[in-house]
């Protein structure tokens, strides 16, 4: 018997998950799965007809989503989160913060298209000052992921909370943190058509001894090469223009090379790539992944087109619409400037 004076009541079964699902649907991000009907009525030993009805309250209060086959979700607009290295990175000078912004760029326009909300989150506060684990405490399934292979500190805890992501695959992926990306939309270059038009290029060009050198942070360009016939190059400390200019022309003499692929981030503006890069005009050069706001050449010289735009944008679109992760999607690079191409083989 009720004591008088005694303010308290009792909560109905229904008003006891009512209670626990409000609670959830509050602390929870939208897109967040609750917990199954089956799964609340063991938990509180109440018939499934209660539990039921208290889901189709919270649908008819447009709080939740229920999806036939795949549960019940928290209503709302679904986040889709841009990792960036560091606050400062967007805004910097260099080809890498280019490809961030044209990924940026491509992010924004899929997540108008598809009513989705953007944020951007910096993974460290600075070079080199790597957050804590607690950084990521606010992300949960509800959240949609796109990182870069730049930043591993993130894999383990996406991995862990079972987080949708789609990486980009800027660099060579270690082995102890590929374990983390197995069932992610990995999203990486295919550079073997560029390379291949650009060696026919040359081999139209009479070129015999042929050398690709790298100066780029990407040491995939050149995989699909056969380095028996091809002497791939990897120079160290030729972050200048200068230093470059040097390293090329000691190549070709030391070793008598007279055909030059080349992927280089810098900036190229010059009357030929040959003048840009200081080498004589009986060396043939093709410049392979060179931006083409970045370029002022005459011939001969040749463009890839890495589409980073174009990745930024699919990257949301599969985000929000692939029914499984697990997706590996490559971009080739294609020539873009087909008259350039045409006047290098006459």
């Amino acid at each position: 018997m009720k004591k008088r004076g005694d303010n308290k009541t009792t909560l109905l079964p229904r008003d006891i998950i009512m209670q626990e699902l409000r609670q959830r649907i509050e602390s929870s991000l939208p897109g967040t799965r609750l917990p199954s009907e089956n799964a609340l009525s063991l938990k509180f030993n109440m018939a499934r007809m209660t539990v039921t009805r208290v889901f189709n309250q919270l649908e008819e209060e447009g709080l939740i989503e229920r999806r036939k086959g795949c549960g019940s979700f928290v209503k709302g607009m679904r986040t889709v989160t841009f990792f960036l290295p560091y606050p400062e990175f967007i805004v910097e000078q260099g080809s890498m913060a280019e490809v961030f912004r044209s990924r940026l760029h491509g992010a924004i326009r899929a997540s108008q298209d598809m009513r989705l909300k953007l944020n951007i989150f910096p993974v460290l506060k600075e070079r080199g000052a790597f957050y804590s684990p607690q950084v990521f405490q606010d992300f949960s399934p509800a959240n949609l992921v796109i990182t870069s292979s730049l930043m591993p500190e993130s894999f383990q805890y996406l991995f862990e909370h079972k987080i949708r992501t789609v990486m980009f695959n800027d660099k060579p992926v270690s082995h102890g943190e590929k374990q983390y990306t197995y069932d992610w939309i990995i999203m990486e270059k295919d550079y073997s058509s560029a390379v291949r038009a650009a060696l026919e290029k040359l081999s139209k060009k009479g070129c015999r001894k042929i050398a690709a050198v790298d100066f780029g942070a990407d040491k995939t360009v050149f995989s699909v090469l056969d380095s028996e016939s091809i002497t791939v190059l990897f120079p160290e400390n030729c972050s200048t223009r200068i230093q470059q200019q040097e390293f090329l022309r000691n190549a070709c003499i030391q070793h008598n090379f007279d055909g030059v692929l080349l992927h280089t981030e810098l900036s190229l503006t010059g009357k030929s790539i040959n003048s840009c890069c200081a080498l004589p005009g009986n060396i043939e050069i093709v410049g392979i992944d060179i931006l083409p706001e970045k370029c002022h050449l005459e011939q001969p010289f040749c463009i890839g087109s890495s589409q980073e735009g174009i990745m930024g944008y699919d990257a949301v679109k599969y985000l929000a619409e692939s029914s499984r992760m697990g997706i590996r999607k490559k971009y080739e690079h294609i020539f873009e400037n087909t008259d350039v191409l045409n006047n290098m083989e006459q």
